[in-house]
């Protein structure tokens, strides 16, 4: 079943600063984040996906990927 159809891959991110980080591919913090946001950017490669960015109010997971509702959360 796997491999007979790709799916695209879309990662939202609602941090701005990690979104202009990852475009511009330079850490704005020290040395071990480059190469944190350098593997980062090589696994969305690989993955063929791409990053979008979503405004805070309008990202419906949290952190852990649970739906987040305004005002509440399903678990």
């Amino acid at each position: 079943m796997w491999g007979l159809k790709k799916v695209r891959v879309i990662v939202y991110i609602d941090s701005g600063p990690l979104h202009d980080q990852f475009r511009s591919g330079k850490a704005q913090t020290d040395a071990t984040m480059q190469g944190v946001l350098e593997w980062y950017i090589q696994e969305i490669r690989v993955l063929g996906a791409d990053l979008q960015w979503i405004a805070r109010s309008k990202n419906v997971a949290n952190v852990m990927t649970k739906c987040a509702l305004p005002g509440g959360e399903m678990a």
